[in-house]
């Protein structure tokens, strides 16, 4: 079983990823958390999905917050020199 980088929880076991935010370029974003296929756990990352719950980072359903595109593709986080900090704020 994988595990989470970011919040160190087993992928598939655990309802959502905890890190809620992504900072880049000294800018905080809400993760997208309204965003799931059709099936009771997430293909790619294992997450319930249900409103509310993240995706782990770099899970390939993730939507960018900003574009609705997928996010680890987006150019909105991520560039050539630079990639977004995961972290967990209170919301």
């Amino acid at each position: 079983m994988t595990i989470c980088a970011y919040c160190k929880q087993k992928m598939g076991t655990n309802d959502s990823c905890t890190h809620n935010a992504l900072r880049y370029k000294n800018e905080i974003t809400i993760r997208n958390s309204t965003h799931f296929e059709g099936k009771e756990r997430c293909r790619d990352c294992g997450i319930k999905n249900e409103i509310g719950n993240y995706h782990h980072f770099s899970c390939n359903v993730e939507l960018c917050p900003k574009c609705d595109k997928i996010l680890i593709h987006c150019t909105h986080f991520f560039d050539v020199d630079d990639e977004p900090e995961i972290i967990q704020i209170e919301i």
